[in-house]
């Protein structure tokens, strides 16, 4: 019997023991480490419905949030993080739980509501750890609603401020598609190149964003070296979209 399985009969065989919440939390954690979201929501769920004033609550209600979120089920996920709010004022993941509630909104492309939300919270945060972050959501935000001018300036600041975050290569590739946004392809271009293998997938999406600028700028020349340098590469460990590159490669040097 896999662990789950074995905490989740122990917990519902014996619901009055002491390490009931325990074991059931460890079935909600494992589900969640397997992303089995709904059935981490149902655990939580039941963690919440037997023990509402176990020491772990707060905890439960707030991660019931997140698996929520991860299936899509925004408005649910809204409640759990209200919820908690109400209920645990004061609590270490209130910030945390804030930006979720926020995030929500983001996701489901409401920007308007996210900003609404995201910029007070910005304005507590200040010296949290989670600071950053909700800087740089409220970039995400900016450039979503497609005010470009003030998206580059909140994500200038942004990287001035934090180069070393851990959302920074991401937002040297969002800088990059806001010049885009704005026209300025060349600009655009030089803010791609500087996005290295390290930063993973985020590295071949550059590699295509400066492929479309060259053809929009009908730079084939530049296009084909572009390209060509990328499929010959042999310090990557795997080369997503080769395929792609193939077919551009040759598509430019048809109009060359």
């Amino acid at each position: 019997i896999r662990k789950e399985k074995s905490a989740a009969v122990f917990g519902e065989t014996f619901p009055d023991s002491e390490l009931a919440p325990e074991t059931l939390y460890l079935v909600a954690q494992a589900y969640q480490e397997q992303r089995k979201f709904r059935d981490a929501v149902d655990v939580y769920s039941q963690l919440l419905d037997l023990y509402p004033d176990h020491s772990l609550a707060a905890r439960w209600r707030f991660t019931k949030g997140f698996n929520l979120a991860m299936l899509e089920q925004y408005d649910e996920a809204r409640n759990d993080f209200e919820r908690f709010r109400a209920d645990y004022p004061g609590h270490p993941l209130g910030t945390q739980a804030a930006l979720w509630h926020a995030l929500t909104h983001h996701f489901e492309g409401n920007y308007d509501a996210a900003l609404a939300e995201l910029l007070p919270l910005a304005e507590l945060s200040q010296g949290h750890r989670l600071y950053p972050e909700i800087r740089y959501r409220i970039a995400t935000a900016t450039y979503g609603n497609r005010n470009y001018e003030e998206a580059l300036v909140l994500i200038d600041a942004y990287l001035e401020e934090f180069p070393m975050h851990q959302r920074a290569p991401e937002a040297v590739v969002l800088r990059g598609d806001i010049l885009m946004g704005l026209g300025e392809l060349i600009e655009a271009s030089t803010a791609f190149a500087q996005v290295t293998p390290e930063a993973g997938g985020l590295f071949p999406y550059a590699i295509f964003q400066r492929g479309k600028i060259f053809k929009a700028l009908e730079r084939y020349d530049l296009m084909i070296d572009h390209f060509r340098e990328y499929i010959d590469r042999e310090d990557l460990e795997s080369k997503p979209r080769v395929g792609e590159a193939l077919y551009w490669l040759g598509w430019g040097l048809l109009q060359s």
